[in-house]
């Protein structure tokens, strides 16, 4: 009997298993360990459909340890992996990114905050939307950026996690003015003490080791 044969399966020996499923599920298991979702089947259609589009899959980079009381709550492993999705895109539609913020596992009332808060519509630029994501989940606007810097920094773990000026000048300048109590003066100071020292020294490159420095005006308050 030829087991590869179509027809009504009678034996095990019909049943034909492609040889790149075991790899298959072994990838798929560790990266639902290492993601935690809260939703697994929401998390694994995700999954499949970008690895069938040969897209990046909703998977953390590393376990966090999160309660399950905070299962569908934003999180920095959480915006990691949007960021790797969506990294490419200067805007997202907004359907198309509840989709992508629901896969990882966030549930839709932060999400519809932020929208407002941005004042965003049907496009939504994406990482105007991620420091804003930042500021929901950090203590205050200093360690918002220095999260934002630790999500799009292309440098490796344990580094300066540095990011080009020009954009950390732009997503700077959007939160504060969002936050309404930071007068633009102070974000004037903060922008012309780094780019006379630091960034010209890292390439046009910024980081929090030099807007949190000392020397630093303050990010917040004159």
């Amino acid at each position: 009997m030829d087991p590869y044969a179509e027809g009504p399966i009678y034996t095990s020996e019909q049943i034909k298993v492609p040889p790149e499923l075991p790899q298959v599920i072994k990838e798929y298991t560790k990266a639902a360990i290492r993601s935690q979702p809260a939703d697994l089947i929401q998390w694994s259609s995700a999954y499949f459909t970008a690895l069938n589009s040969s897209k990046v899959p909703p998977v953390k980079e590393r376990f966090e340890d999160v309660s399950q009381a905070e299962d569908s709550a934003v999180t920095k492993g959480k915006l990691q992996v949007l960021n790797k999705q969506l990294l490419e895109q200067e805007t997202v539609d907004r359907s198309d990114l509840l989709q992508y913020w629901k896969a990882v596992g966030c549930s839709e009332d932060p999400f519809v905050d932020l929208l407002s808060l941005g004042g965003f519509e049907d496009q939504v630029p994406w990482k105007k939307f991620l420091v804003l994501a930042c500021s929901s989940i950090a203590p205050d606007l200093p360690n918002a950026l220095k999260l934002l810097c630790e999500i799009l920094t292309t440098e490796p773990d344990g580094s300066a996690c540095r990011i080009n000026y020009d954009e950390f000048e732009s997503l700077y300048t959007f939160l504060a003015e969002v936050d309404g109590n930071v007068e633009m003066s102070q974000v004037k100071s903060v922008l012309d003490y780094l780019k006379s020292d630091p960034v010209p020294r890292f390439g046009g490159q910024v980081g929090p080791g030099d807007f949190l420095h000392q020397n630093c005006p303050s990010l917040t308050s004159s």
